[in-house]
């Protein structure tokens, strides 16, 4: 199979890219509501992984990179789980309005 990026493809991959950034600078700032911070960079690290994937598909570098896509694999097995502790943090946060 042939590896094309075209258009829409780079720009799934730049929206990633940017997405893992702000995560990461979400994550790891310390000043301001650091909980919010960091519920919210997950989230967006999640959504940031799936476009990978799907630029990863879309491009058929899946094929020539199996262990990445493996490693990807793992880490949407945790994407329920991460989504039930957000759930449970924003429920108890929230209780008392």
């Amino acid at each position: 199979m042939e590896t094309r990026i075209e258009l829409w493809n780079a720009l799934i991959l730049f929206g990633s890219i940017q997405g893992m950034g702000l995560s990461a600078s979400l994550i790891l700032r310390k000043n301001g509501n650091t909980r919010a911070n960091r519920i919210l960079g997950f989230l967006i690290l999640i959504i940031a992984i799936d476009m990978f994937t799907i630029f990863l598909q879309m491009t058929n570098y899946i094929i020539h990179l199996p262990h990445l896509f493996e490693a990807i694999t793992e880490l949407k097995k945790h994407k329920k789980k991460l989504l039930s502790e957000f759930s449970d943090i924003t429920h108890r946060s929230l209780n008392w309005l």
